[in-house]
């Protein structure tokens, strides 16, 4: 297989996978095999004393493909790829899997423009992992006997299609006029606030409109730090009054690490620190697996084309 993209700096199984998964969407022949993997970890240092023991190779080529049966295990259906003997294979379909694979490339380029496609663009981006966040809320809370709504309400706000981006006070209060769950606190830090940590609200009440529904607040972290923004959604708090007790959660297009009992433990600090519901990648994917928008896949199809021609461009050049 040709190898189209440099491996990670970070050399945790989590960004081996994602490397991987990047290479498998963009091979001619749709798959990577571990023997690939093998090979790009051994070969990629010029000095023989540098390269990477075949005991440590092994291990960290078997982490790697742990983390591949278990992100597979934990989105079902919704994961792009399968295992077949020692190689991971791309699925069938040109369309499908836009969520998973919208994340993945969140995770490869980040939100700021990247050298591979222009048409990445950090506010484009994130308004749109927003917008995909809303959806797995909506899926999360679906049921047919129970009235739910979610709203996208990080700045800038696109309100109901518009980029008027109207002022926090006045879409809080626009929120609170439909959902039974809060109301609004009138107070002056609420003049110059932008969306108080506040991206994704839903809630999902009864008939009787009285309090005691559901209340969903989230927030959407699309970077590299997301873990220096545990809590931030909190804030949004001070600006609502008699509210019901509401369930807090985090969006992050990453898969976090846990090969191993450290990064598993550190997975479970994370989520009392937030102290709510983490969704990763491949929740993300599982609750949006019938997600299609035409920007989104328009932008993906780009972004993985660019990717191929520059990384060829790279090799003839070498």
């Amino acid at each position: 297989m040709p190898i189209y993209v440099e491996l990670p700096i970070e050399r945790t199984a989590s960004k081996l996978a994602d490397w991987i998964e990047i290479n498998a969407l963009i091979d001619p022949d749709k798959s990577v095999s571990i023997q690939d993997l093998l090979y790009s970890l051994r070969s990629e240092q010029d000095d023989p004393e540098d390269q990477i023991g075949e005991s440590e190779a092994d291990s960290t080529v078997s982490d790697v493909f742990s983390e591949i049966q278990r992100r597979e295990k934990s989105t079902g259906d919704a994961y792009p790829f399968y295992l077949k003997g020692d190689k991971i294979k791309r699925k069938k379909g040109v369309t499908g899997f836009l969520s998973y694979k919208f994340c993945l490339l969140i995770s490869f380029f980040g939100t700021d423009k990247h050298q591979y496609c222009e048409k990445w663009k950090k506010d484009n981006v994130a308004k749109k992992f927003e917008e995909l966040s809303a959806v797995a809320v909506q899926s999360l809370l679906h049921n047919k006997n129970l009235y739910a709504k979610t709203v996208v309400f990080g700045w800038p706000r696109r309100w109901q299609g518009d980029v008027s981006n109207p002022r926090f006070l006045k879409a809080l209060k626009e929120i609170c006029s439909q959902c039974s769950e809060m109301k609004p606190r009138n107070r002056p830090a609420a003049e110059i606030a932008r969306d108080a940590g506040l991206d994704v609200i839903a809630w999902k009440g009864f008939p009787d409109k009285l309090l005691g529904g559901l209340l969903f607040l989230g927030q959407c972290a699309a970077g590299s730090d997301w873990g220096t923004k545990l809590g931030n959604v909190n804030r949004f708090k001070a600006f609502v009054e008699d509210h019901t007790p509401p369930i807090t959660g985090m969006f992050i297009p990453h898969v976090p690490d846990i090969s191993n009992t450290y990064h598993l433990d550190n997975w479970n600090i994370t989520v009392q620190l937030l102290g709510g519901m983490l969704f990763n990648r491949c929740r993300i994917a599982l609750l949006t697996k019938h997600w299609k928008d035409n920007w989104t896949n328009n932008l993906c199809r780009t972004a993985f084309r660019e990717i191929r021609l520059q990384a060829l461009q790279d090799f003839f050049r070498v």
